[in-house]
């Protein structure tokens, strides 16, 4: 992960972005451990957490190659 913050992200923009994806991530699991977004399989829940890290770094989730679908 951080391999991939710091291809795709100005040196100034690392550090916060490496704190939102973790903020990010640590939210998710809490509303999954919660039931609050019902009761994924673990294969469903590790697809919805690749999902949103992929969008929020900016690679689609569209793509297995991790690029995004604009480019």
């Amino acid at each position: 992960m951080a391999e991939r913050i710091a291809a795709i992200a100005e040196p100034e923009r690392r550090e916060p972005l490496r704190i939102g994806i973790w903020a990010l991530v640590h939210g998710l699991s809490t509303l999954l451990l919660d039931e609050r977004l019902g009761t994924p399989t673990r294969a469903e829940a590790d697809a919805l957490v690749e999902t949103v890290v992929r969008t929020m770094l900016g690679a689609g989730p569209d793509r297995p190659d991790g690029g995004s679908a604009a480019g």
